[in-house]
């Protein structure tokens, strides 16, 4: 009995040695050292890209506090905030390190994993390039470039100024674009279209066909674009198909109850019959072309033909 106490004993003493050289678990500077790169990544969406993927930040880490941890035995969990920085972003989020203790290998990081929504701080340079910019301003206007940049708190304003000239109209004028950081990612929150397109439409314009019998011919006397109001003349002459007998009209571009006129900043389209929306003749006005379609009898005649101007 007294060599199985004794060797109790001894065993007991063992133990107690071995788990007296465990070392500490990791502080806040080892922890630093054990953390994987990818823990300094953000996914950022650019709402200016075309890829509708997130693209991939890597920060620099600052910082790390410990803010709680649960020891047992061999094993390590420890909460901590870190603070994440480049030269756009400042970057705080809370996360989970899970560490085991294999004896010569000490405190292993087994996993880690985010414990919160990231908080995001702007730093003060432009998170997306003036040509992100100019390229989505440029789906509507030619002729943009890059004025100025404002950051208020997690909001940035970029503003852009539009000079778009072309043979029938101009557009100029400050485009802004205003974005927000939120907890979704950026939005484009407001666009700021201050841009005034300018016509140049007076004038006589014939679309002749070589048969010499089909024809459209518009006259612009005056406008007020705002108004929707355009004055003149719109007379059609048409043939079908070779036949001898031509029909057409001549209308009055003020008279509504013939003429139906649509308008925006691109452009101005004038049709017959403004209840019928198919098969109808017609004009489109566009900053570089006025082009015809003739319609007799249901049967389209010609389409989309450049007008010449005359006078």
């Amino acid at each position: 009995m007294k060599i199985k106490a004794l060797l109790i004993g001894i065993v007991s003493a063992l133990l107690l040695v071995m788990a007296g050289c465990r070392t500490a678990p990791p502080d806040e500077a080892e922890i630093l050292q054990k953390l994987p790169g990818n823990v300094a990544n953000i996914q950022m969406n650019n709402p200016f890209s075309s890829s509708t993927s997130a693209e991939d930040r890597i920060l620099e880490i600052e910082s790390l506090r410990i803010d709680s941890r649960h020891t047992e035995g061999g094993n390590d969990r420890v909460f901590c905030t870190i603070e994440l920085k480049d030269n756009v972003y400042h970057v705080t989020k809370e996360i989970l390190c899970i560490f085991n203790y294999y004896g010569e290998s000490g405190w292993v990081l087994e996993e880690w994993q985010d414990d919160s929504s990231p908080i995001y701080t702007l730093v003060g340079e432009k998170p997306f390039s003036d040509e992100h910019l100019i390229d989505y301003v440029e789906k509507k206007y030619d002729g943009v470039e890059m004025r100025d940049f404002e950051q208020a708190g997690n909001s940035v304003k970029y503003s852009l100024y539009v000079q778009d000239e072309h043979p029938y109209c101009g557009s100029y004028g400050k485009y802004n674009v205003l974005c927000k950081l939120g907890g979704n990612g950026w939005e484009i929150a407001n666009e700021e279209d201050g841009v005034q397109t300018v016509w140049n439409i007076k004038g006589k314009w014939m679309y002749t066909r070589p048969n010499g019998k089909d024809k459209m011919i518009l006259e612009i006397t005056d406008y007020d674009i705002e108004s929707g109001i355009l004055k003149g003349t719109w007379s059609c002459s048409l043939s079908l198909f070779g036949s001898a007998m031509t029909s057409g009209f001549s209308y009055p571009l003020s008279d509504a109850s013939r003429v139906g006129i649509a308008i925006d900043k691109k452009k101005i389209s004038i049709y017959d019959n403004p209840t019928i929306i198919t098969m109808h003749n017609a004009i489109e006005i566009t900053p570089d072309k006025i082009l015809a379609s003739g319609v007799r009898s249901g049967v389209i005649v010609f389409t989309n033909c450049e007008m010449t101007r005359v006078e």
